[in-house]
C-alpha cells in the first residue's frame, strides 16, 4: 500500500509541475538522471530519452559503469 501512495504522490507532483510550466508559458523542459532512478516513470509520462551516455569511474571496469540519460518533453 505504501508503494501505491508514494507513486500517487509522485504522479500528482509531476502533474502539478507540468501544469505549472504550461500555465507560465514554458514550451519544453529537460530532465537529467541516471540508471539508479525510476526512468520508466519518465517514459510512461511522455518524456523522450534524448541522450544516453555510459561513464566509467574506473576506465574499462564494468563494475564502475553508470549510465546517464537526458530526457525532454515538449508541450503542445
Amino acid at each position: 500500500m505504501a508503494f501505491y501512495f508514494s507513486n500517487l504522490i509522485l504522479q500528482t507532483a509531476y502533474n502539478n509541475f507540468c501544469e505549472y510550466l504550461q500555465k507560465n508559458g514554458v514550451r519544453s523542459f529537460y530532465l537529467y538522471t541516471d540508471d539508479s532512478s525510476d526512468y520508466g516513470f519518465y517514459e510512461h509520462n511522455g518524456l523522450e530519452k534524448l541522450v544516453e551516455k555510459r561513464f566509467y569511474w574506473d576506465e574499462g571496469n564494468e563494475e564502475t559503469v553508470e549510465t546517464y540519460y537526458l530526457y525532454g518533453r515538449n508541450f503542445s
